[in-house]
């Protein structure tokens, strides 16, 4: 067993994971009670949080670590180039009419093009997000090392504003007044990607001293965060019509502030957990399957809505049909992961 492991850390990758699989799995929720509606709004935004935690416990491990150039294209970018091909492969010519030549061709445009055709999965969307991240991760280092405090707390600063703050008030137009508005990208694409101040983030927050002052105030931003979140994202769908994620999208300032906070709080809380070594080695084995459970939980969904027991229990109650759906997927792909990354081949890409 690792000694280096860091408990909270992968404490917040079994979230992510888990958070993840609840998000793709709610789609067939339909609720008809005021009740089961706040019920789902707050999981929905809740779980939204998953991308970024994710992205930040990436930039927490990867930027901490000395990483060359060769490191970066022959380990990081390969490991993920791989599974990412073979399931667009799968995905692909299961879904869109098989193998012919015309899907062969828009098959290879779409890994490199936005060519209007669903042919790459929706959710390995964020597997070209990492990719590009660890292409950044030697320039990112050189520059959080020569980063004082105060660079640290302008970074955030802007990009809190830049992404988290623009992002809502876009979605606020779109609630309030209907319309569809984006700031200018020249602007914002200059100013930053969504995801580099999130993994910059939690770099600076995996080596910064979490006091109990710093400890408080997260719990205030969580919690105001989640309540704004939850009561806009109600508003925005039960009366105006809009579905989730036209409103709960995990960019918005809501989403933004509740991701730092509830890094800040698992590391207060659990970076000292005492755990036996049989329980913590689980821990440690979980966490490793969760990019193993982001990569193919989607492929089990079809499978899951077409047993005939999770139908019966969807249409005496969609909720606990979702949440029958989750512990199944999850528990069936992390046996599944484990079981695969015991083969040496495997393990490299799990």
């Amino acid at each position: 067993m690792q000694k280096t492991r860091v408990i909270y850390l992968d404490l917040l990758k079994i979230m992510a994971a888990i958070f993840v699989v609840f998000n793709h799995y709610s789609y067939f929720v339909t609720t008809n009670s005021f009740f089961s509606n706040i019920v789902m709004t707050i999981m929905f935004v809740i779980c939204k949080v998953a991308v970024p935690i994710f992205i930040m416990v990436s930039g927490a491990l990867i930027l901490s670590k000395k990483i060359t150039y060769k490191e970066i294209f022959t380990k990081r970018i390969f490991r993920i180039i791989v599974p990412l091909f073979i399931v667009s492969i799968i995905f692909t010519f299961e879904y869109s009419g098989g193998i012919n030549f015309n899907n062969i061709l828009l098959f290879i445009l779409s890994l490199f093009m936005d060519t209007g055709n669903n042919f790459i999965p929706y959710w390995l969307w964020y597997l070209y997000a990492l990719i590009g991240l660890y292409i950044m991760t030697p320039f990112l280092k050189k520059m959080v090392l020569k980063f004082d405090k105060k660079d640290y707390k302008m970074f955030i600063l802007f990009f809190v504003i830049g992404v988290g703050v623009l992002n809502l008030i876009s979605s606020i137009i779109l609630v309030f007044f209907g319309k569809s508005y984006a700031f200018n990208s020249s602007f914002m694409n200059t100013i930053f990607s969504n995801t580099v101040g999130l993994y910059v983030l939690g770099y600076y927050l995996y080596n910064s001293k979490v006091s109990d002052k710093l400890k408080n105030y997260s719990w205030i931003i969580l919690i105001c965060s989640l309540i704004f979140g939850v009561i806009f994202t109600y508003y925005g769908v039960f009366y105006k019509g809009y579905i989730y994620n036209d409103i709960a999208v995990w960019w918005n300032l809501f989403t933004v502030l509740a991701s730092g906070a509830i890094f800040v709080l698992f590391k207060y809380y659990f970076s000292d957990l005492k755990l036996s070594d049989r329980l913590r080695k689980f821990v440690y084995e979980f966490s490793n399957t969760s990019f193993g459970i982001y990569l193919i939980h989607p492929l089990l969904y079809e499978v899951l809505m077409n047993a005939s027991f999770i139908n019966a229990i969807i249409l005496k109650n969609t909720i606990l049909g979702c949440l029958s759906m989750c512990i199944i997927g999850i528990t069936t792909i992390s046996i599944f992961v484990w079981l695969l990354r015991k083969i040496p081949l495997f393990r490299k890409f799990l």
